[in-house]
């Protein structure tokens, strides 16, 4: 059974009696050196639910990082589809960097829900070896997954599983997106003015995908901003990382108190978080985490959003560490 610090430090959240998601597979984009960044990627699925969040955390005073996306069905009320369905196998990835040497234990979560509920989670433990450059690479080794909150359940083994099919995801452009978006490689700030630079920046580079896949740009909507920017301080000040508050209060009611849903008229909307530090807490990088990960790419280029709030709160939801966490909230209204 997983420590129950392993899951206090990944902030485990109450999660509806249920299935937990399955892990197909853990895979490290490239071997763990330190001082260079290296992506997790996780392939999961879940029967009831969608698979929503991953989040990353391996203590000894490294920021964590983690990232989540969800749709709402809007006022159609049908169900949207993949990613965002049960059942729908997707990748998730998120970049850590290790600053020492030596055999790191950590644990990955992955959750899956929605806008307004958490259904199901699971613990991947996790032990990487980060090497001097140079040196010979050292394999992650990977524990038994845990379902989280009823510890233990069955868990599902993990292996090299890739039997369902997965779209490959392109990644941002990097050097376009410094072209075209100046500064978008800079840590974000803690003062208002550092993140209303941020802010810009990161809608440049969402633009800057969307002009590529022949899509209109998005327009900044002060409601939506508002929205995302309480959320993203609530999960500071709180300690939590998910779309739904403690409490219960899902992506519709923060909608609605910001009065973005409309009354006689179609609507749609989803939603992005993401947290991270270090190299991990520049728009650029945020974004990348993003693009490399099947729903949040999704959100991202889904042809009937026209417009996005962006919040972003100094500090993470997880410890004392520098950094930021991000809220983009996407929609339309017609």
């Amino acid at each position: 059974m997983l420590p129950a610090a392993a899951c206090a430090a990944l902030l485990c959240a109450p999660a509806s009696a249920g299935a937990a998601p399955e892990i197909l597979s853990v895979k490290l984009g490239r071997p763990a050196t330190v001082g260079s960044t290296v992506d997790f990627d996780v392939r999961a699925t879940d029967r009831s639910a969608p698979v929503t969040s991953l989040v990353a955390s391996f203590g000894g005073g490294e920021a964590p990082s983690g990232l989540s996306a969800c749709r709402l069905p809007g006022s159609s009320g049908r169900a949207p589809g993949a990613p965002f369905r049960p059942g729908s196998p997707i990748r998730l990835s998120v970049p850590h960097t290790f600053g020492s040497t030596g055999a790191r234990p950590g644990a990955l979560r992955v959750d899956a829900g929605g806008c307004e509920a958490v259904t199901g989670s699971v613990l991947q433990p996790i032990t990487v070896t980060p090497t001097p450059p140079g040196r010979q690479p050292v394999a992650p080794i990977l524990g038994t997954p845990v379902e989280v909150p009823n510890l233990p359940a069955a868990p599902q083994p993990v292996g090299g599983g890739d039997g369902l099919p997965l779209p490959e995801l392109p990644a941002l452009p990097v050097l376009a997106a410094r072209a075209g978006c100046p500064g978008a490689a800079r840590q974000i700030g803690r003062s208002h003015r550092a993140r209303r630079r941020a802010r810009r920046r990161v809608v440049c580079l969402l633009n800057l995908v969307r002009r590529s896949a022949g899509l209109h740009p998005l327009r900044q909507n002060r409601r939506l901003s508002r929205a995302a920017g309480e959320h993203s301080g609530s999960m500071v000040r709180r300690g939590y990382f998910a779309h739904v508050e403690p409490g219960g209060v899902g992506l519709v009611n923060r909608l609605k108190r910001v009065r973005y849903i409309p009354r006689n008229r179609s609507w749609g909307a989803g939603e992005n978080l993401v947290f991270g530090g270090g190299r991990f807490g520049s728009p650029l990088a945020l974004v990348r985490a993003w693009m490399a990960s099947t729903p949040h790419r999704a959100n991202i280029l889904t042809r009937s959003f026209r417009e996005v709030g962006l919040g972003i709160a100094p500090g993470l939801p997880i410890g004392a560490h520098r950094g930021a966490t991000m809220t983009s909230d996407f929609g339309y209204r017609r």
